[in-house]
């Protein structure tokens, strides 16, 4: 702590677009390394595209939840694209997400600990 209340709460909004960023690209990697993980379990001559299940269970399990998803191989390969649909939805998420607070939040607060 500085003792300035606005370079204090400044030091804030940098540790929080910090950890939002992270927290988007973990997303982006994780999805990645799923889509590789499975990549590795290839199709058969049969069934090339295969149906992949994401979920906390088996899909037949006792007790399975029920917000689960099944999508083909092809499905996550091109939402795992860095330059895919999901990455580049998260990326837009994060910077509208970013602006908000600064406009809602931060940018107010600021104002106000400058007597502005």
């Amino acid at each position: 702590m500085s003792g300035d209340p606005a370079r204090d709460y400044y030091y804030g909004i940098v540790a929080e677009l910090r950890q939002t960023y992270v927290t988007t690209k973990f997303a982006v990697a994780g999805l990645q390394h799923f889509a590789d993980q499975t990549a590795q379990h290839g199709g058969s001559t049969e069934n090339p595209d295969p149906r992949i299940f994401i979920g906390a269970r088996a899909p037949d399990a006792e007790g399975s939840p029920t917000h689960h998803l099944w999508v083909r191989r092809s499905e996550l390969e091109t939402a795992a694209d860095p330059h895919g649909p999901t990455p580049v939805t998260l990326a837009q998420q994060w910077i509208v997400s970013t602006f908000h607070r600064w406009d809602d939040v931060h940018r107010p607060h600021l104002a106000g600990l400058c007597g502005v």
